[in-house]
């Protein structure tokens, strides 16, 4: 339930297995973050009802040093809300940066779709945006079928459907302010806080 600490936390668990002395380093750096912040307040401030669910996607292409595969970092918000944070780690070997965002923004269309439905189950009927940074993204969603791109996992073009189909909205967000960017790599305190208070999430001690 600490977006600041998705990542680390998915990092150590690659480790359970056959923990190295790299994992015990990164456990060590995760326990001095969290002497320094031992509490996270999520903030569900007042607002208008949203019409839109809105998703950040990110992705840090080949961060692991080891296996070379690539970290995506989703951030679900109803409005201001967060709903759900999460970071995994991409099963295929991106051979590409913009081939890693797309892996990543799909797996992020599919979270949101699914709470579309949720939504909808209740009441709600709500349109869905998804947010990137990476032209390369926006691009293949806006057309048909692979282009240029090689290597690409195909049953992930079932997206390029979706957004012509009016199921998604495609979105532009810096990547400088894009919260899912907390769940892609390891980051400075300073940026973490920002990131934090994007999603009205505030680092505290006591």
């Amino acid at each position: 339930d600490r977006p600041d600490m998705v990542f680390v936390a998915k990092e150590c668990a690659k480790g359970m297995a056959t923990p190295k002395e790299r994992h015990m380093t990164l456990l060590k750096r995760a326990a001095r973050y969290l002497l320094k912040a031992p509490r996270l307040i999520w903030r569900w401030p007042r607002q208008r009802m949203p019409t839109h669910l809105d998703l950040y996607s990110d992705t840090d292409w080949a961060g692991c040093p080891v296996t070379r595969r690539s970290s995506s970092g989703i951030a679900l918000k109803f409005g201001t809300h967060l709903w759900l944070f999460a970071s995994t780690t991409q099963v295929p070997i991106a051979l590409s940066s913009g081939e890693a965002e797309f892996y990543g923004a799909v797996k992020g269309a599919s979270r949101l779709l699914g709470a579309t439905v949720l939504t909808r189950d209740l009441g709600l009927e709500l349109q869905c945006r998804l947010f990137s940074d990476s032209s390369v993204v926006r691009g293949v969603l806006a057309r048909r079928g692979c282009g240029k791109i090689r290597h690409i996992e195909t049953q992930t073009l079932w997206v390029q459907k979706a957004t012509q189909d009016k199921k998604l909205m495609i979105g532009v967000v810096l990547g400088t302010k894009n919260p899912a960017d907390l769940g892609t790599k390891h980051l400075e305190a300073a940026t973490i806080s920002r990131l934090c208070a994007s999603m009205n999430l505030r680092v505290a001690t006591g």
